[in-house]
């Protein structure tokens, strides 16, 4: 059977990305959620005293204000290889609804915490909180096990048209950027 959900594609470390996120939750509609590594391994880190960084930082949380976020600017933005590979593994051996939780939650711990989701240990910490076997998900981290699959998502997207996050597709519809709750309801068709 074809999947019509919206596909919400996202980075762990992209505000905007989570922001959408909360306010898909709030239309109280059934997406799906693809991560989308902006910068691969080997591609520069985002620097945070970046210009073009903090000015979309900065646009960015006074929305999550208003959704009962407080951002905290974070010292440094990781690769986030590691971070898309747990959240695969977490839809592979968690519970139903643990992908999901985990998500939200690896999003937090950057967004608000502005921890440092590059860090194996961390990560692991946080896979723990949500039901995972730590044990499990040092093994899956330490040996790459769903590095292809990181990749293969991210191809598979870039060729439907993703270019950049957050995207929202549905069918053969792209809706790209930061959008308030009424356009997020009009492209999805929700009412």
């Amino acid at each position: 059977m074809l999947d019509m959900r919206p596909r919400l594609y996202f980075d762990f470390v992209d505000p905007g990305s989570f922001l959408l996120l909360l306010r898909l939750d709030s239309l109280g509609v059934e997406y799906a959620l693809d991560g989308f590594e902006m910068r691969p391994p080997t591609a520069p880190r985002v620097e945070p005293s970046d210009p073009l960084w903090t000015d979309y930082w900065d646009s960015v949380a006074a929305a999550l204000r208003d959704a009962n976020v407080e951002p905290a600017q974070p010292r440094r933005v990781p690769w986030t290889r590691k971070a898309h590979e747990l959240a695969v593994h977490a839809a592979k051996a968690g519970s139903p609804g643990t992908h999901g939780r985990l998500v939200e939650r690896l999003f937090r711990a950057f967004v608000e915490d502005g921890i440092d989701l590059g860090r194996i240990d961390v990560l692991i910490g946080l896979a723990e909180d949500e039901g995972l076997d730590r044990t499990e998900a040092r093994a899956v981290l330490d040996v790459d096990r769903y590095r292809d699959t990181v990749d293969d998502r991210r191809r598979a997207a870039v060729e439907r048209g993703v270019r950049g996050v957050p995207t929202l597709l549905q069918g053969d519809r792209r809706l790209e950027g930061i959008h308030d709750v009424n356009t997020l309801r009009a492209f999805i068709g929700a009412d």
